[in-house]
């Protein structure tokens, strides 16, 4: 018998779901953004874009899913059984199991939580007294509980058959070395993050210039109507424009912001892509300073 088996769980409606939306509301986020340049009224402006950041959050909260999916393992062995869903982990020592059954063999249904979509079944809730479950699973069909003290976790291997049957032979043959209780959430990477200081250093140059180049546009643009961007090939200013298109500048820069931090996050985990963290955390800043000085230029052009 093998030391260790690995399942999946069934990814390929829910890619097909997470991917799809995401391209839809990409398309949706550029519409927003060709209406916010075209909107004469700095009010209407700001709202097209305030529509697109929420846009854009939410095709990032997607594209996440869809890397926990594309990651997702359920791994059984005879010390224990270990969950991996994106940047979240969970080694569970056997002595901590106090049993394994299909959620429809419950004697109550279990809460699903509030927020679920196809691929992406994620979320903690409460059971009366029978403390926290956490979902990590694609699906509502064949969940699988996890029972332990303090409550449990559902999942949903695209096998549930073959998942029982192995941990059951684990159960029969025992262990006498149960995994070390191991538990990773994202806020440990921002933490792990924090803690570097070249990191927090690149970090907070960006947030500070974006924030910077927010205050410094809003308050061009009330001062002013109409501003003039670029220059005609004779060198002098272009056509003027309302001075509301403007903000698309710190708008973009936030987008490039909250992207790079993002995928740095994701290459900051190991120690052999780190680099790549800090390459895009430096060209996040070098993008807000840039921007400042577009900005500067812009408004001193005429």
């Amino acid at each position: 018998m093998q030391d260790e088996y690995a399942f999946q769980p069934n990814r390929r409606m829910g890619t097909i779901f997470l991917l799809g939306s995401i391209v839809l509301l990409t398309l949706v986020g550029i519409g927003g953004i060709w209406q916010s340049t075209q909107a004469s009224a700095l009010e209407t402006s700001l709202l097209y874009l305030l529509f697109v950041l929420a846009v854009a959050a939410a095709v990032l909260a997607l594209a996440y899913r869809v890397y926990g999916l594309r990651s997702a393992v359920y791994i059984l062995t005879q010390g224990g059984i270990r969950l991996r869903w994106g940047l979240r982990s969970q080694d569970i020592p056997s002595d901590e199991i106090l049993w394994v059954h299909p959620a429809s063999e419950l004697t109550a249904p279990l809460p699903l939580p509030l927020i679920r979509v196809p691929g992406a079944v994620l979320g903690l809730r409460r059971i009366p007294g029978g403390g926290e479950i956490e979902y990590l699973a694609a699906d509502v069909n064949h969940l699988i509980m996890i029972a332990t003290p303090g409550g449990g976790y559902v999942i949903s291997p695209a096998q549930p058959e073959e998942f029982l049957q192995i941990y059951q032979r684990f159960i029969e043959l025992g262990s006498l070395t149960p995994l070390p209780e191991r538990a990773v959430y994202p806020s440990l990477m921002l933490q792990r993050v924090w803690t570097s200081i070249p990191a927090r250093a690149l970090l907070l140059t960006s947030i500070l210039a974006s924030l910077a180049l927010w205050v410094w546009v809003s308050l061009a643009i009330s001062a002013r109507s109409e501003v003039s961007l670029g220059f005609t090939p004779a060198g002098f200013p272009a056509d003027p424009l309302p001075a509301a298109r403007l903000m698309l500048l710190p708008f973009l820069n936030f987008l490039f912001f909250l992207t790079a931090l993002l995928l740095g996050l994701f290459f900051f985990r190991q120690p052999e892509s780190r680099p790549v963290a800090f390459v895009l955390w430096t060209s996040s800043a070098l993008t807000a300073v840039l921007y400042l000085l577009a900005v500067f230029f812009i408004l001193h052009s005429g």
